[in-house]
């Protein structure tokens, strides 16, 4: 079964504390874990794996803007959303690579929908790596008895 995690960036404890409970209201199998800067989510990222970061754009002493590059270099498949309340942060894409964005004021509904999308995306992406590996170990166990079989037939064809 699959129990996503989440990092979840903000240095609004408010605001941290309204998303968790949020998220395990509407995810109950959802790990949340929290960092209120970017010095503790570097940390944070190095200690668990994650499904899913969310991250505030602006914070003190950097946001999402510096952490999003040191996440994309380190973890590139972890899709990456950014809080912000930029009117139109969709100019924003060209300057930071973030999978989306989640508006301020936060609508309740659209940030379970994109959370709902992006665990579900995880999840189908998580099962076919196992497919691929699965097959993979097969295909070598089936290749690795292909030249034991040849190996014994040449010792018996040999004069």
């Amino acid at each position: 079964m699959f129990h996503p995690s989440l990092l979840l960036i903000d240095d609004d404890p408010a605001l941290r504390e309204a998303l968790s409970a949020t998220i395990q209201i509407h995810f109950p199998d959802v790990n949340v874990v929290v960092a209120g800067s970017e010095p503790e989510a570097l940390r944070v990222l190095n200690e668990h794996q994650f499904d899913l970061v969310i991250c505030d754009l602006i914070m003190p002493g950097g946001g999402g803007g510096r952490l999003i590059p040191q996440i994309r270099t380190r973890f590139p498949e972890i899709p990456v959303y950014l809080l912000t309340g930029c009117l139109y942060p969709e100019h924003m894409y060209r300057h930071v690579d973030a999978t989306g964005f989640i508006k301020k004021p936060i609508d309740r509904q659209e940030f379970i929908d994109t959370l709902r999308r992006t665990f579900a995306c995880r999840e189908q992406s998580k099962s076919v790596r196992e497919f691929t590996a699965a097959v993979k170990e097969r295909a070598a166990a089936a290749a690795a008895h292909a030249e034991t079989v040849k190996a014994r037939l040449e010792s018996r064809l040999r004069p």
